[in-house]
């Protein structure tokens, strides 16, 4: 628990508050110290030293507790000022003053802010004009033995006792610090060297997994283009068993229609034997045979259009089932070609028909089937040099 806590703040305002009712007229005081009466010299010491402590409690209560531990330990509860005590001996109260701000700046030495309560001049005049009173030597004592008596506490203290027992030890813990850094050299010196070995091993087997990640990677890339070629056959093949499907259905749909064809003329065959519909004669029967007729042209006109889409559809099965052959040796077409720079129309040639679109109809076939031809010459090149 700090001894300068929360539970002397009361007493420190009452202070405060009387001090500056009674002595507030020191700060209209601008004569020099040395030439101001005895009382008013007394009035301003206690005015002046009691406002440091005051901020010194208020603003930095932590270094207080902990710069003032000599006065804490030696006067214990009376190291704390109050107000009875100002009343009934003022030399007493600022005594107490006086030994609590001189504990704090021997800690805490800033000549721009050192009170001038503890200059020597100060405290031999407060010894002399105290000398009838129980506490007349105190201010001797603070300006001539506080620093040594401070100092002689801190020396007898478990503290300074500790302290000058590691520094009768400095030498053998020196000696043990010699031999702990030289046995962790030595285990240094070991683990690095058996770090390097596997780090040399392990540079080794790097070199060997390149190597073999080079093998697959070649590997992968000749798998890579087979199935390339692979999926490029398997879109043909896709391609073309969705032409046989619209192929087959156009195959019945025309035969259907052909069917129909028939029963219009078979009807008007078997209905002039047995006479099922009345005809009429003259003009009057083309009420029977116009409408027949006019079916019959309408489903002719449709089987027409079917037969020609059968047509078109067999024109398309055609070239996707050429260029499925085709498909077979594109892996030797690009080698070949990456070798063979004379030939580079024929390879041309070659690339417009593999990608060239399927023609909807047999118009366009001609043109492409005359770049197979110069296709399959240069394949004719091609495998005599090889065999060359």
């Amino acid at each position: 628990m700090a001894f300068w806590d929360d539970n002397y703040l009361k007493e420190a305002n009452r202070i405060d508050s009387f001090l500056e009712n009674k002595l507030s007229y020191i700060n209209e005081i601008t004569q020099p110290t040395a030439s101001e009466t005895d009382g008013v010299f007394i009035d301003r010491t206690i005015y002046n030293s009691w406002k440091i402590f005051y901020h010194l409690y208020i603003a930095r209560r932590d270094a207080l507790n902990e710069y003032t531990k000599f006065n804490q330990k030696t006067l214990q509860y009376q190291a704390r000022p109050a107000l009875d005590l100002y009343k009934e001996a003022p030399f007493q109260f600022v005594g107490i003053l006086a030994r609590l701000l001189y504990e704090f700046y021997f800690w805490n030495y800033d000549a721009s802010t050192y009170p001038d309560i503890l200059s020597s001049e100060s405290l031999e005049r407060l010894s002399r004009l105290s000398n009838q009173e129980l506490w007349g030597d105190q201010f001797k004592w603070i300006d001539k033995k506080m620093a040594t008596s401070m100092l002689r506490d801190i020396m007898s203290s478990d503290e300074f006792k500790a302290i000058r027992g590691i520094s009768s030890k400095i030498e053998d813990f020196k000696s043990e610090i010699t031999i702990h850094i030289e046995e962790s050299t030595r285990l240094f010196d070991e683990k690095f060297g058996e770090s390097n070995k596997k780090i040399l091993e392990s540079l080794k087997n790097i070199d060997n997994y390149q190597n073999q990640i080079n093998d697959y990677q070649s590997k992968l890339e000749d798998y890579k283009s087979n199935y390339n070629f692979t999926l490029l056959s398997r879109a043909f093949n896709n391609l073309k068993n969705s032409k046989q499907i619209e192929r087959n259905s156009s195959r019945i749909i025309t035969r259907v229609l052909s069917g129909a064809l028939l029963i219009p003329p078979v009807f008007s065959f078997f209905n002039h034997i047995y006479s099922w519909v009345s005809v009429g004669e003259g003009l009057s029967s083309l009420t029977y045979y116009l409408p027949l007729l006019t079916v019959e042209i309408l489903v002719f006109y449709f089987m027409r259009l079917y037969y020609s889409e059968v047509r078109n559809i067999n024109t398309q099965l055609l070239q996707i089932e050429h260029r499925l052959s085709l498909c077979e040796f594109i892996q030797d077409y690009i080698e070949k070609k990456n070798t063979d720079k004379e030939n580079k129309e024929s390879w041309n040639l070659f690339e417009s028909l593999i990608f060239a679109p399927i023609q909807v109809t047999p118009d366009n076939i001609p043109s492409v089937i005359d770049g197979a031809n110069a296709v399959a010459e240069l394949a004719g090149k091609i495998m005599s040099k090889s065999k060359d």
